[in-house]
């Protein structure tokens, strides 16, 4: 089964929920950051699809993505609470 955009929302949406949990609400400097990347995502999914990868290939590239996607929240946040 392919890797959709469905899944991919799925996926931020779960992302979102634990920001939540962990910061109770998410700061609004980090929505356009979150957003971004959830676009992104969307796009290399459809375009991997598009192109006709495999499923496999198509979630190792969403797991990289979102591994820096972590990267750029938790700096975000850094940045956050130093100032």
């Amino acid at each position: 089964m392919p890797y959709t955009s469905t899944m991919v929302m799925q996926d931020n949406e779960e992302i979102r929920e634990r920001l939540r949990s962990t910061l109770g609400e998410i700061p609004d400097g980090l929505l356009p950051l979150i957003e971004r990347h959830q676009d992104n995502l969307r796009l290399l999914v459809e375009t991997l699809n598009r192109a006709g990868h495999p499923p496999d290939v198509v979630r190792e590239s969403v797991r990289d993505l979102m591994a820096a996607h972590e990267i750029d929240i938790l700096a975000a946040l850094d940045g956050m609470e130093s100032k």
